[in-house]
């Protein structure tokens, strides 16, 4: 995807070095990751997990227009 789309309140772009903490927020929360295909994660894993989201073009984080924040991924 070359370009962002944009919805009232969300952004749907590329994964970014800089969303580490938002991701780790989301990544590291038992009651978030009880659906997922994968288990809870440490700092450690979701900088890996980051790397492969980054570098990787199956994924996508939905981030809020007014302050950036990720708060999921496609």
């Amino acid at each position: 995807m070359k370009t962002n789309l944009q919805a009232e309140r969300v952004i749907v772009r590329r994964f970014r070095a800089d969303d580490l903490l938002d991701l780790y927020e989301y990544l590291s929360d038992a009651d978030v990751m009880r659906y997922e295909p994968y288990a809870v994660m440490d700092l450690a894993g979701c900088q890996e997990e980051l790397a492969y989201r980054c570098n990787n073009a199956d994924f996508f984080a939905v981030s809020l227009k007014e302050n950036g924040k990720v708060i999921g991924n496609l």
